[in-house]
């Protein structure tokens, strides 16, 4: 019986193993921890953008290996045995930007609450614009800033007494005090209330982001396992591109070698057997092998001609 996992053919005209066209990285380290079912769900956004990045990968993988000639091999299996992502996706993607930000437009709200946001911001510096041109002879040159999340404008300390307004913060020498006017103190209020509404709005929707993960938190650890088993076999077929090998087919009433007689077997051949490193518990080489003759010349793929299997070896 061949062991789990061992491709039977993996080969360039399977539609995912080539070099420049290959399944994308499963660089999916980063997301593995909040798979763990033990493990609360993320809240911040460069978190679950690991998590959305992983569901796109194993989408563009499904796709191709579901996009290979249907032979009945592993690799139709594989693709079968992923998860469809693409409605998670298409319900998590608008949410969340590919930079880990939360757009505008996830949610009407949101865009409402942003573009209050800008108009208020933009008739705050407008107003205190005003005052700077009023007060020329108590301001400093430095446009209006912001201080303890209030907009305010620099003034000369000791002139501050002529400005009506409360002192928010001076500078580190105490010549400039910073000063938030009458005047813009209710625009200051509503901007406060605005951003704190934003800002609620925004922990919403990640919370509705993380519940739509947490709902299929269980296939996509599965689909990191499926995903682990092919990374392996693309793993060995590059290898294999590597040391320029041929594949070698065991003729159909031998299956396999026991790795004790792999030596006599591959050096009668003249060959030379690349194995990946985890191979099954009972030390046998998998049904089909890159090889490639001692003499640095790519063989002929053909039987070997080592004995048959004992039965302790097809086990």
């Amino acid at each position: 019986m061949r062991p789990p996992g061992w491709f039977s053919s993996p080969s360039p005209s399977s539609g995912c193993w080539p070099r420049t066209a290959g399944c994308p990285s499963p660089a999916w380290d980063d997301a593995l921890p909040w798979l763990e079912p033990a493990t609360p769900l993320p809240v911040e956004p460069a978190e679950l953008l690991l998590l959305l990045t992983l569901a796109r990968r194993i989408a563009a993988v499904r796709a191709r290996l579901l996009a290979a000639p249907d032979d009945g091999g592993t690799l139709i299996e594989l693709g079968r045995a992923l998860p469809d992502t693409s409605e998670l996706i298409r319900k998590v993607a608008p949410k969340l930007g590919r930079d880990g930000t939360v757009p505008d437009d996830a949610s009407p709200e949101l865009g409402r609450l942003r573009r209050a946001t800008t108009r208020l911001r933009m008739e705050l510096l407008a107003r205190l614009e005003e005052v700077r041109r009023s007060h020329a002879d108590v301001v400093t040159d430095a446009p209006p800033t912001v201080r303890r999340d209030r907009y305010c404008v620099p003034v000369r300390a000791g002139a501050r007494s002529r400005l009506q307004g409360l002192l928010l913060d001076s500078s580190g020498s105490g010549a400039t005090a910073f000063m938030e006017p009458f005047a813009v103190v209710e625009l200051n209020n509503e901007l406060a209330e605005t951003m704190a509404r934003e800002r609620d709005e925004i922990r919403r929707i990640l919370a509705e982001i993380a519940a739509l993960f947490g709902a299929v938190r269980g296939e996509l650890a599965s689909a990191v396992e499926v995903m682990a088993t092919l990374d392996a076999a693309q793993a060995r077929v590059l290898f294999g591109e590597l040391v320029r090998g041929r594949l070698a087919v065991p003729s159909p009433n031998r299956e396999m070698c026991s790795s004790a007689r792999a030596t006599r077997c591959s050096t009668s051949a003249s060959t030379r057997c690349a194995l990946r490193s985890s191979a099954p518990p009972n030390g046998a080489i998998p049904p089909t092998a890159w090889c490639r003759s001692t003499s640095g010349s790519p063989p002929e793929a053909a039987p070997w001609s080592c004995p048959a299997p004992t039965p302790e070896a097809r086990r």
